[in-house]
């Protein structure tokens, strides 16, 4: 005997399955999941599901967002190297209708955020935030300063118990104190 699978019907079939193709759409749209979720009257958790065990759904999310991606990235290039457009002037004329009275091509110029947005993705190794690296430098010469302050400090200790003038000293912790910025 075999035993009946327990537990609600699955929506996929009459609420997923059959809308597939409008998914994709969504999708090129820039829906978000929650988005597609509601309109197909599905729970998020469901939709997650559903993606796991119907490749379908998930080429179809998959091909979706590509296209989306397609044409953002075409609108971010269009934007950082500059396009040009034609604008047509319309008007009314005294019959009724709308005349095109001129045409004027337009030209957007390149956008400085679009520029290093592409370059930052697209030549990370050349164009990284350089705020973080000059930040690390400078912490780690921050480190080597204190640290040699401290070995010169523990030098002039070690001399002031011996036979070493008070000007000698003194000069090892002036070295010091001006390898980390001053006095502290």
């Amino acid at each position: 005997m075999v035993e009946a699978k327990k537990g609600r019907k699955s929506k996929y079939d009459t609420h997923v399955a059959t809308r597939l193709k409008e998914i994709e759409w969504w999708c090129r749209e820039g829906l978000k999941e929650f988005e597609i979720c509601k309109r197909l009257n599905i729970a998020e958790s469901t939709f997650n599901i559903y993606k796991k065990e119907f490749s379908e759904l998930m080429e179809s999310l998959k091909k979706g967002k590509e296209i989306a991606d397609y044409h953002v990235e075409d609108a971010l290039f269009k934007r950082a190297i500059g396009y040009e457009y034609e604008e047509e002037t319309k008007q009314l004329t005294d019959s009724g209708s709308i005349e095109t009275t001129k045409i004027v091509t337009k030209h957007v110029s390149p956008d400085t955020g679009a520029i290093a947005l592409w370059l930052k993705n697209r030549k990370r190794d050349t164009w990284q935030n350089t705020n973080t690296l000059d930040e690390k430098l400078k912490k780690e010469q921050i480190k080597k300063a204190k640290a040699e302050a401290a070995i010169l400090e523990n030098a002039a200790n070690k001399l002031s118990a011996g036979e070493a003038t008070e000007k000698q000293i003194q000069d090892l912790i002036d070295i010091g104190k001006s390898l980390i910025g001053g006095d502290e």
